[in-house]
């Protein structure tokens, strides 16, 4: 388990600087780190079928957000 609280660090202090940066591209970086390390710590148990299903759903939805936060991001710059 030492390797779960130092990504639950990360997770907690990429969430933080979602929520607290005013740069667009720092809120996109954020965002990503935040979309890889829930999948690490939703997979955290990689023999469990249903963790290994819940961190793909995870990925799916957060990579989905983050295309659309870029386009987004990308229509602001523009």
């Amino acid at each position: 388990r030492w390797k779960f609280f130092p990504a639950f660090l990360l997770f907690a202090a990429s969430m933080l600087g979602i929520v607290s940066f005013d740069h667009l591209i720092m809120v996109f970086i954020c965002w990503e780190l935040t979309s890889i390390l829930s999948f690490f710590l939703i997979a955290f148990d990689p023999e469990n079928p249903k963790a290994r299903r819940g961190a793909l759903h995870a990925a799916l939805v957060t990579g989905a957000g983050g295309l659309c936060l870029l386009l987004a991001v990308l229509m602001i710059q523009h």
